[in-house]
């Protein structure tokens, strides 16, 4: 089974924090016959309407940024920018899984599109002003502070504080320049957003870690800093200013039949669009031809496509479309995250009790990978009606929930669904 991650367009979060602006889960059509006893393997579209929900008390929308689907994934793209390169941080070469919160990554980057305008490139201001960083939704500015920049040679060196890196999987980001209409530094660039690490410590304090995460990042700390460039890849340019002729609503990939993956998108406009290329990476860099599909030409009503990825990478894999018009000019979609383990079974949801409860119930569940949750109760008639999500570490558990308390007495839905995708329902009456 595999583990899908979505990188998505999203409002910036508090600083360390993983909620994200979401579309809640709907369930099947089937849902108001309340006989979900054999619906674990049932696997869930999004719906396109954003909703509140609230969880514990607060007003939010739910879900983290793991979810395998793009909420408009046209939107990653920062405004009045003209290119972009990807920026790859591969750290495989260490032990361990997980992730470091905003730690502080040193970067070395020569291409000769980073030359100004002046010396043939393309950034527009010649203090490099216009070199701004994202996250991989595309959108999301990191904080970055430029140490020197080289205009006629295109090299720069510029600290970044990257909110989420993952250990032992690639992170990307994105390199954006091209941008006559910045004249200085981003107000993003404060004190208080400084770079704080063990060996930068003049920025702020050390973060304060466990002893085993603590040393992993000293080692990253060194090894980044000692060879600013040895962990680091760049991409290919991207055009990013001129308007995208394709609208994706969604874009997805998935596990099918234990040694498949099958991607899915859908796109709610097409102008002059002659075909699609579906396209992986196995770090996000350079990609090859998977296969091609026609496209609509032109169309205003929402089409949905399907492509089967038959030899599908084990680990770690980025999945993109590539637009085509008539004319021969093409984009790009945005990227989905793969993580593929035939040889996993992730999930499995055990049962709920109990089935007639007062004020909380608990699942029963196990996992043989880290997981990420999302628990909804639903009405009767399918409405989703309270949302709950959390982190759950490789083993067998059981977690608590406690719904609202003015939650009237009837008959719910509670639906569980992990990082894959699948919803399992189960039925539930509150006294």
């Amino acid at each position: 089974m595999c583990n899908v991650c979505i990188l998505i367009g999203y409002e910036k979060p508090p600083v360390g924090a993983m909620i994200v602006r979401c579309i809640p889960p709907k369930l099947p059509d089937i849902m108001p016959q309340l006989n979900m006893a054999n619906q674990s393997k049932t696997t869930t579209r999004l719906s396109t309407k954003r909703v509140l929900y609230t969880v514990s008390g607060v007003a939010l929308c739910a879900f983290l940024a793991v979810l395998t689907l793009y909420d408009r994934a046209g939107e990653g793209r920062m405004a009045g920018y003209e290119w972009r390169m990807p920026v790859v941080t591969d750290t495989t070469v260490f032990a361990g899984s997980g992730t470091l919160l905003n730690f502080p990554l040193l970067l070395t980057l020569r291409h000769d599109d980073l030359k100004t305008t002046a010396y043939g490139g393309k950034v527009r201001q010649e203090m490099g002003y216009d070199l701004r960083f994202s996250r991989a939704d595309g959108a999301t500015p990191l904080f970055h502070r430029i140490e020197s920049y080289n205009p006629r040679a295109g090299e720069i060196e510029v600290w970044i504080s990257l909110d989420t890196l993952h250990l032992g999987r690639p992170t990307l980001i994105y390199l954006y320049y091209g941008n006559a209409s910045v004249d200085s530094m981003p107000t993003l660039q404060t004190a208080a957003h400084g770079i704080r690490g063990f060996m930068t410590g003049e920025d702020g304090p050390a973060p304060i870690l466990d002893p085993d995460t603590k040393q992993v990042w000293m080692g990253l700390e060194r090894v980044n800093q000692m060879r600013p460039g040895s962990m680091v890849m760049l991409g290919e340019p991207e055009d990013v200013a001129a308007p995208w002729p394709v609208t994706f609503d969604y874009l997805s990939a998935r596990e099918r039949a234990g040694s498949l993956v099958l991607v899915e998108f859908a796109t709610s406009q097409e102008y002059d669009n002659d075909y699609f290329s579906i396209e992986r990476s196995p770090q996000g860099m350079h990609y090859e031809t998977l296969g091609r599909m026609g496209g609509g030409d032109h169309s205003e009503e929402m089409l949905r496509y399907t492509f089967t990825d038959p030899h599908p990478l084990e680990g770690s894999s980025y999945y993109r479309v590539k637009q085509v018009n008539n004319n021969g000019d093409f984009s790009y979609s945005d990227l989905i995250y793969l993580d593929f383990n035939p040889n996993m079974k992730g999930l499995e949801v055990q049962g709920v009790s109990p089935e007639i409860f007062n004020k909380s119930f608990s699942i029963q569940f196990s996992t043989d990978k880290p997981d990420h949750l999302t628990v909804t109760l639903y009405s009767a008639s399918g409405a989703p009606l309270w949302v709950d999500e959390f982190d759950a570490g490789i083993g067998t558990h059981r977690q608590e929930l406690s719904p609202p308390r003015d939650l009237e007495p009837g008959t719910y839905v509670l639906g569980v669904m992990g990082q894959d995708r699948k919803l399992k329902t189960f039925r539930l009456e509150r006294m």
